[in-house]
């Protein structure tokens, strides 16, 4: 049971001796290691801490406002950017609140500012890339990672080494292209940016050919040397020609 006197507050234990309890003053530093439960409410006189003038992060307490609908108490802080902020009571003293805001958007903009390049294309390739090779439910991931293809470890921990390696897009028209080796991972050494020609020369399922020791792609060689793809097609794999048979290089027979 508690009693108030003049000069203090007492409280009765269970033998019936009164214990007196100190009158909190605004000359000592609770905002450090202070009870949540006693800076939430002031229920009374002998329960209220004045925080007026107290520092939590980067917030000054400046003066008691209004309590919200529940009863619970309220601050007004400035903080050391210049706004003013109404915060809870508890939100102090948990450290939930230390700042108006300014601290979070400022960590917020430093990553985002650590290459400055967030929107770029070669950004958005790079995350792309990642994507599909190590996410089970980006729609790529069957033709990509569920294929075993990965990205080196340089390069899946750091923006910044894949465009050092691979350098900037020549143009908006290019994208990533895993060159020479289409079916091996995204690496140093088997990266290019490539047209979209390219990237269709380059695909897995592309038929390639060998002639006078130059090897080309039956769609670059139907274009060199003037014949229909499906004439070559028919010519090769139907009628088993040789490449220079098929081509038109040498007669059908001749050694």
């Amino acid at each position: 049971m508690t009693y108030q006197s003049d000069s203090s507050t007492v409280m009765m234990d269970r033998k019936g001796a009164l214990a007196p309890l100190p009158i909190l003053t605004t000359n000592d530093d609770w905002s450090i290691g202070m009870p949540e439960s006693s800076i939430r409410r002031s229920s009374g006189p002998g329960n209220f801490i004045d925080l007026t003038g107290k520092r939590f992060g980067h917030l000054e307490v400046m003066q008691r406002s209004e309590n919200s609908e529940k009863g619970a108490t309220r601050w007004l802080c400035q903080c050391d950017c210049g706004n003013e902020k109404v915060v809870f009571a508890a939100n102090l003293g948990r450290s939930n609140t230390t700042s108006c805001g300014c601290a979070r958007r400022k960590i917020s903009s430093d990553r985002s500012k650590t290459h400055g390049m967030r929107k770029s294309p070669e950004y958005r390739c790079w995350a792309g890339m990642l994507t599909r090779c190590t996410n089970p439910n980006d729609k790529s991931f069957l033709r990509y990672g569920a294929r075993g293809i990965t990205v080196c470890d340089r390069w899946r921990n750091s923006f910044e080494a894949f465009f050092s390696d691979v350098g900037p897009k020549p143009s908006l028209f290019h994208t990533i292209d895993r060159w020479p080796d289409c079916r091996g991972n995204y690496e140093p050494g088997n990266v290019r940016w490539a047209t979209d020609a390219e990237q269709r020369r380059n695909k897995s399922n592309n038929v390639f050919v060998e002639i006078g020791g130059e090897r080309l792609c039956l769609s670059d060689a139907c274009r060199k040397f003037g014949v229909k793809r499906l004439t070559a097609r028919s010519r090769l794999f139907d009628l088993g020609w040789t490449p220079e048979e098929a081509f038109g290089l040498r007669e059908r027979g001749c050694p």
